[in-house]
């Protein structure tokens, strides 16, 4: 739950208290929820396969990629930005 500042100050002092519970008991019980739902969702993944990749797709993503780190990544970050995250991802795609 979201509040701002003048709303939360409009609201009665007895009242701020068991407020506060009530969404930490809320936010508790969501959490439970999605940990639960994530679970079954994994488990319902379970046995799925995927097909076999075409010969081509790898170098097919790393075209769009490229594209896309030219275009529309460029705009966003600074050069300085895109080599820190381009040494970074190489450092992740390092074979083991």
């Amino acid at each position: 739950m979201l509040m701002n500042k003048s709303s939360w100050d409009r609201v009665p002092a007895e009242l701020k208290s068991p407020l506060q519970q009530v969404v930490r008991d809320m936010a508790k019980e969501i959490s439970l929820d999605s940990a639960k739902l994530e679970a079954d969702a994994i488990a319902a993944l379970d046995g799925i396969r995927t097909p076999p990749e075409p010969a081509d797709a790898a170098a097919k993503w790393a075209d769009v990629i490229a594209q896309r780190r030219n275009g529309l990544i460029a705009r966003l970050f600074s050069s300085d930005m895109l080599d820190a995250i381009d040494t970074a991802l190489a450092k992740v795609r390092e074979p083991k």
